[in-house]
């Protein structure tokens, strides 16, 4: 993992030219379709509804795969034993969002969450909802997801279609929460920051269209921007990765903000990285970009140049040589699926395909470091790679 690690933090650190070439990927600078401030989430009220059967399977869109291996190699860094005992140290606990609350419709549940100074907020699927974060009590929800864009009008407001993201801008102090409503065509991406630190409180909101679907899509918070990566499909057609990069500035201040895209032509399960800690990057760094090939990791920097979006650049992909891996469950009759459960015959989808949301970005004094981790197999069983 240590060598992992150490070619990461090369490639970071690498001077650009080296082993990188520019990017000629489609480019499109849109503004948001709308754009207004919600009222208080919190004075918002959930309509009543039946309480029946409400799962619905969300069936997820396969990417296409890394070549199978022609031979296997040995896992060079798979760990065979556990310490004795595991520095653990365990904090409150308390009962989130779970299948029993009625807003919770779908599987699978796609559970993320984020931690603020004072809130824990939790957004599972099509449930939201918030816990005061020194005692655990939940102070608002489960709500259905399209709650907050009451009053929107258009797909954000109509649909409820879940694959959530949830983020906690540390340095802004501030709320990301974003959904996709794919129900129709044209298809969107609703994304909401808070006015304030109160996550109860106001959001300016935001709804950005595309002609494809926006699948799987995942967030980071970076200092010139938010950054998102989605998996396009034309009906169940793989088109490739999309990478945006949305104007933060101007949605801190609740203003009119544009988003910046490059289309991946050919790449699927792309994730940008997350500011994480309390040192920013470098200043005018890009957001790292990073998904995985046979044997590596590939790496583009995305900046957004939001004084001349034209100028933006996206550069790309340098190969991060890893030790060698295998997805799970790829000869499985779906591949990734094979993970089996207690007391019932259906097995878990590893999601072997992609990484694993988040990517996380730490600058030290020293260096700059990301960390991710993604299902592999492991001997005769699965088991995950950081």
């Amino acid at each position: 993992m240590r060598t992992i690690g150490r070619a990461i933090a090369t490639a970071l650190t690498a001077v650009c030219g080296v082993g990188l070439t520019s990017s000629a990927f489609a480019q499109a600078v849109e503004n948001a379709t709308k754009f207004d401030i919600s009222p208080p989430l919190a004075s918002i009220r959930q309509p009543a509804k039946a309480q029946g059967a409400f799962f619905q399977e969300h069936v997820v869109k396969k990417i296409p795969l890394p070549p199978a291996k022609l031979a296997a190699a040995a896992d060079t860094v798979l760990q065979k034993s556990a310490p004795a005992s595991l520095p653990v140290v365990i904090g409150r606990s308390f009962a989130g969002v779970g299948r029993e609350n009625y807003s919770i419709r779908s599987d699978p549940p796609d559970t993320n969450g984020s931690v603020g100074k004072t809130h824990y907020v939790q957004w599972v699927n099509t449930g939201l909802a918030i816990f005061e974060k020194s005692t655990g009590s939940r102070v608002l929800g489960p709500i259905d997801g399209n709650l907050l864009w009451s009053g929107f009008g258009g797909n954000c407001e109509r649909f409820n279609d879940g694959d959530p993201i949830v983020l906690y801008d540390k340095v802004a102090d501030r709320w990301l929460l974003t959904q996709f409503a794919v129900t129709q065509a044209p298809f969107s991406q609703c994304i909401a920051v808070s006015t304030s630190p109160d996550p109860t409180g106001t959001y300016a909101r935001y709804e950005y269209q595309f002609q494809d679907f926006n699948d799987y899509p995942k967030f980071g918070v970076w200092p010139d921007g938010y950054y998102g990566t989605f998996n396009m499909f034309e009906g169940n057609n793989f088109k490739g990765a999309k990478a945006c990069a949305f104007e933060r500035d101007k949605m801190l201040a609740g203003e009119a903000a544009r988003m910046v895209c490059f289309d991946l032509a050919n790449q699927g399960g792309v994730l940008p990285s997350d500011l994480d800690g309390s040192t920013a990057p470098p200043n005018g760094a890009p957001n790292y970009l990073l998904s995985f090939g046979s044997n590596q990791l590939n790496l583009w920097k995305f900046h957004a140049d939001w004084t001349n979006p034209s100028s933006s650049t996206l550069i790309g992909p340098t190969a991060v040589k890893t030790a060698p891996f295998e997805i799970a469950c790829r000869n499985a009759s779906i591949v990734g699926q094979c993970v089996p459960q207690p007391r019932t015959p259906e097995t878990l989808d590893t999601l072997s395909d992609r990484l694993m949301f988040r990517l996380a970005y730490r600058r030290f004094d020293d260096h700059e470091a990301l960390v991710v981790n993604h299902s592999i197999q492991a001997g005769n069983t699965s088991g995950i790679r950081w």
